[in-house]
C-alpha cells in the first residue's frame, strides 16, 4: 500500500512593504511522500514571496512534472508566473519561459 501526502498547515501574516501586501494566509500544504520538510518549507516560503492574486500549489506538486511548484494565474487561467523551487534544469527553465511571462 502507498503512503499517501501529508497535510500541514501554515498561518502566516504577510506584509510586504515595498509591493503594499498585507495578509493573513492560511495554507494548507501537502507534502509528498519523497519530499524532504526542507523543500516542503521552501515552497512555503516561495510562495509567500511571490503571492499575488491567483496564486496557487500545482496539483501536482513534486510528483507532476508538467507543472511548477507555485503557478500564479489570471483571471482567465493563462499562467502568468511559473516558480520553481530548487535548482530545475535549463530545459525545465526554458518550459516554463514559453508557458508564462515570468519564471
Amino acid at each position: 500500500m502507498a503512503i499517501g501526502a501529508t497535510m500541514h498547515t501554515f498561518e502566516v501574516q504577510l506584509a510586504d512593504v515595498d509591493r503594499g501586501v498585507y495578509e493573513d494566509l492560511s495554507l494548507r500544504v501537502a507534502q509528498h511522500p519523497s519530499e524532504t520538510d526542507a523543500y516542503m518549507v521552501t515552497r512555503v516560503l516561495a510562495y509567500c514571496l511571490e503571492y499575488e492574486e491567483g496564486i496557487a500549489f500545482s496539483a501536482g506538486g513534486v510528483s507532476t512534472g508538467e507543472e511548477p511548484a507555485i503557478l500564479v494565474k489570471d483571471l482567465t487561467g493563462l499562467i502568468t508566473a511559473w516558480i520553481e523551487v530548487g535548482a530545475p534544469d535549463a530545459q525545465r527553465l526554458h518550459l516554463g519561459s514559453k508557458r508564462a511571462d515570468r519564471t
